[in-house]
């Protein structure tokens, strides 16, 4: 496309009375039977004579045989989209002015002369207001949209031109469908004056369903990522002016809530569809990268995904890849971070990325395990029980954060394993906006199965679709029992095969002065719901009267995490650490105490897992255990007690008895640990060309 001029180098039309040849309407249609015909007919209607060219895009429906019968020139099987339409027509036919119209709109009898006569006055360009009129409440959240814009010039775009202006700047650009208007109107915007005439389009929308209008901004979406490189600030400059923001009591009415709402749609499924449409090309480049470059192997004749879903291994790529770890951070020294020590211990270069679930305490946590003076990076944001909308945005920016750190390190090709459906999907949306930074290789492991514990049903669906987009964009996926692995499998089947990673046992630091133990309890684990965080644990401060000389450590983050602080700081005996990611500290809590709390609501099913890593951990650290687990760590040093505030009280008060009268069990370091997953992941990750220390 050339470039538009800078200043107005229009020449004003004869004011001599123009023939029917001298102006053109042309209207692009595809399936537009239902619209269409008052359209044309009221295009035939106009005060001032005009060609009507239809150019249809390969119509199904009666389309052909309606323009057939009203328009002076019908073009067929013009495409592939609009813009390439509207060039069409326009080619076809030597008139001196060219408007564009669509095909669900219907023109005033008095538009076409307005418009000529605007070019007599010395117009460049003309822009016709709209007015949308439709069926049901979306139909009119859209109608009352409009209202906001008229006589914005920034919002509605020029539909008349005259010929020589628009075969100065080349017509539409072919490469734009959706915000193909804005981009000629741009270019056009030097060519001299732009004047609105006081015609009205009424632009027929029929039903409006709220699905329906958030995928049809999807689909514009590519073209609208194009238009923003194309024309930089300008561009969105002109997309971010909506004037119904700068008026909050238009807003606090039905329509002008359902607008918010209609807004909100479109911009999450624009998001979406732009970053789908990065993610589709990096992963042609990753697929690319992935040829088989062994000697005697030629062409790979499936891709990854094809590969692992038949339960091979896709080829390594010809550069190594290193390993990415992502996750929700809720444990001090989770699952993610036992994985990225044992995968560092395995030679394997590796990285690692926390984010809390939004509203938590700990936002970015970015880490080089390779590095002697690894990078770390944390913030605090305000404890809540709730998840506030920016927090989830916020954390939405924080993953490209993070992967703008990795991308930093000189690393270009990665190995992704999330450890969370939504922080996996969430980094991969943040990858599509990392230039140079590609997955080759791409692992979802289950740490548990969060979507078995939502009781809201939409919450329930929301993260089972999670799942099943998380699981069908992995090449790889794990959860840590068979159980875990079973549910997941039957979920998302019958596209994938889950295999079994195990979660690794705590080990502990060695520490070069014993350190004694006294009368305390140590809680480590999430804070949610469904740890009691939000009832049971309060409760059991609130019950430390009957506890008599009994300390309480707390260590974890969560959604419930204010109402634990908020418990603690009311009680001398009981002190909340927050998210420990000290080691030395950790072990210190753990070696401090007499017993460890496993605090779960044996009502979510995820828990019938077999995964008691609480319980293993705390053995591990020679504690006794008071767990509300039904079942898990077959040891006569663990009770098993009701999900009671009352019943923790009982146990802990027997725990701490039999550990006066018989003495503290042995430390054991760490217990038996089920290497067999992690030996399986580490040999995949090989065979994928990872890199190693």
């Amino acid at each position: 496309m050339s470039t538009p001029p800078t200043q107005s180098t229009t020449t004003r039309l004869p004011c001599s009375p123009l023939g029917k040849s001298d102006v053109a309407v042309i209207v692009p249609t595809r399936n537009s039977a239902r619209t269409l015909s008052a359209c044309l007919k009221s295009i035939r209607a106009q005060r001032l004579p005009c060609t009507l060219v239809v150019v249809d895009n390969g119509s199904t429906d009666e389309t052909p045989q309606i323009a057939r019968e009203l328009a002076d020139l019908v073009l067929l099987d013009i495409g592939p989209e609009r813009s390439a339409q509207r060039n069409a027509g326009a080619a076809a036919t030597a008139a001196s002015i060219v408007g564009f119209i669509d095909s669900d709109m219907v023109l005033p009898p008095e538009l076409v002369a307005e418009a000529v006569a605007a070019f007599q006055d010395g117009a460049a360009s003309v822009i016709v207001p709209e007015r949308t009129i439709g069926e049901g409440f979306w139909a009119d959240v859209r109608a009352y949209e409009r209202t906001f814009y008229r006589g914005s010039d920034a919002i509605e775009a020029p539909r008349f031109f005259p010929r020589a202006v628009f075969d100065r700047v080349g017509g539409f650009d072919e490469a734009l469908t959706g915000p193909e208007d804005w981009d000629l109107g741009l270019r056009t915007a030097g060519a001299g004056r732009r004047i609105r005439i006081t015609a009205t389009i009424l632009h027929h929308e029929g039903r409006v369903r709220y699905l329906d209008a958030c995928r049809k901004k999807a689909y514009y979406a590519p073209g609208l990522a194009r238009f923003f490189r194309k024309h930089g600030a300008l561009s969105l400059a002109q997309a971010s002016r909506r004037p119904w923001l700068a008026q909050p009591r238009a807003l606090a009415q039905p329509l002008g809530i359902g607008l918010l709402v209609l807004k909100t749609g479109e911009v999450s499924a624009v998001a979406i569809a732009i970053a789908g449409d990065r993610l589709r090309r990096q992963s042609a480049l990753a697929e690319i990268s992935l040829k088989g470059t062994r000697s005697g192997v030629g062409d790979r004749a499936r891709s990854t995904h094809t590969a692992e879903r038949s339960g091979g291994a896709p080829r390594g790529p010809a550069t190594a890849a290193n390993v990415w770890v992502v996750s929700h951070g809720l444990l001090p020294n989770g699952p993610a971070e036992r994985l990225t020590e044992r995968l560092r211990l395995a030679g394997i270069r590796t990285s690692l990325s926390i984010m809390p679930f939004p509203g938590m305490e700990r936002m970015l946590r970015v880490e080089d395990l390779q590095l002697p003076t690894g990078a770390l990076t944390s913030t605090r944001d305000q404890n809540s029980s709730r998840v506030p909308i920016s927090a989830a945005l916020a954390n939405l920016i924080r993953w490209r954060t993070a992967a703008l750190r990795i991308r930093a390190l000189g690393w270009n090709q990665i190995i992704l394993i999330g450890c969370d459906p939504l922080a996996y999907l969430q980094a991969r949306l943040a990858l599509a906006f990392v230039p140079g930074l590609i997955a080759t290789g791409r692992v979802m492991w289950f740490v548990d199965f969060s979507a078995q514990r939502m009781t809201h049903r939409l919450s329930a669906l929301a993260y089972r679709s999670a799942i099943r987009l998380a699981c069908r964009d992995a090449h790889r996926a794990s959860a840590i029992s068979p159980a875990a692995a079973a549910s997941i499998a039957a979920l998302v089947r019958p596209v994938t095969r889950v295999s079994v990673l195990a979660n690794a046992p705590l080990t502990l630091m060695p520490m070069p002065v014993q350190v004694a133990r006294g009368n305390r309890v140590v809680y480590l684990g999430g804070l949610r719901a469904e740890h009691g965080a939000e009832t049971v644990l309060p409760a059991l401060i609130g019950r430390l009267a009957d506890l008599p000389g009994v300390y309480v450590d707390i260590a974890g983050d969560g959604p419930a995490a204010g109402a634990v602080r908020r418990a603690a700081d009311a009680c001398p005996r009981v002190t909340y650490h927050g998210l420990v990611d000290d080691r030395e500290v950790l072990t210190r809590l753990m070696l401090s105490a007499r017993v460890g709390l496993a605090i779960y609501d044996p009502e979510f099913p995820m828990f019938e897992f077999n995964d008691p890593l609480k319980e293993r951990d705390y053995l591990a650290a020679g504690l006794r255990v008071v767990s509300t687990l039904p079942r898990g760590v077959e040891d006569p040093r663990v009770q098993r007690v009701a999900y009671s505030a009352t019943a923790i009280v009982q146990a802990i008060a027997r725990a701490l008895s039999e550990a006066h009268q018989n003495g503290d069990p042995e430390q054991s370091g760490s217990l038996a640990e089920d290497t067999a997953g992690l030996a399986d992941l580490i040999d995949w990750l090989k065979a994928n060309g990872v890199a190693t220390a």
